[in-house]
């Protein structure tokens, strides 16, 4: 069984702040340039890996996870997301 990941990543990207993980959930918060964030749930690691290095955050966001069926997500409030 591989090991678990948790990890927050402030990023250097034209559409997005950050993203952080949490393996135990399978959830994906992602911090957009706009200032809102969303939570991603059905995330697995290996989506996580795949995103965490990427050449474009917003490229590998919209086709590693948004394109993906399995995927749901759910806007946070201000102060969840912050957390």
């Amino acid at each position: 069984m591989p090991a678990l990941i948790s990890a927050k990543l402030h990023v250097n990207s034209s559409s997005l702040n950050w993203f952080s993980y949490e393996a135990e959930t399978s959830t994906l918060d992602v911090n957009f340039s706009s200032g809102i964030t969303y939570r991603y749930d059905n995330v697995t690691n290996e989506m996580f890996k795949k995103l965490a290095n990427a050449e474009s955050y917003g490229k590998a966001l919209n086709t590693i996870i948004k394109q993906n069926d399995k995927v749901g997500y759910v806007r946070l409030e201000e102060e969840l997301a912050t957390v």
